[in-house]
């Protein structure tokens, strides 16, 4: 999220005047977060909060008006429905990438967490640890 939203804000510069090289500074006076940042920053509020993303989505991009968001989206923020709003869909990729990584997050962790609460992991830690300081009564 942290390199996303650096991203975004070295990269805002070129929006809309792209170059070709690798050779330039990464923060400029006239760098700025845009509607991707706050979108994204409103998509993690939802799944962290357990919000609806609609409701998520509107409460902090109302917050940011300037971000560089498209009329249809403006139009959709000041709007009492929060219902579909006819968008060019090129943020979207983008701002749904928190999910995308905390699926992954989750997928390489629940190894781990299966590990972490077997038994076989109460023993092991009965052994390593428990044994030096004499606690452990059963390691089966």
């Amino acid at each position: 999220m942290i390199g996303a939203i650096a991203g975004d804000i070295i990269g805002s510069v070129y929006e809309h005047q792209p170059i070709k090289t690798k050779d330039f500074p990464l923060f400029q006076a006239q760098s700025r977060f845009t509607d991707d940042s706050v979108l994204r920053v409103a998509i993690a509020s939802a799944i962290l909060d357990n919000t609806p993303y609609a409701d998520a989505v509107r409460q902090i991009g109302r917050q940011y008006p300037s971000a560089g968001y498209g009329g249809s989206f403006i139009q959709w923020l000041a709007a009492v429905n929060a219902g579909p709003y006819r968008s060019w869909s090129n943020g979207a990729a983008m701002r749904t990438s928190l999910a995308r990584a905390l699926t992954f997050v989750a997928a390489m962790l629940q190894p781990a967490l299966t590990i972490a609460t077997s038994k076989q992991h109460y023993a092991c830690r009965c052994i390593l640890i428990d044994n030096a300081n004499g606690n452990c009564q059963n390691n089966t």
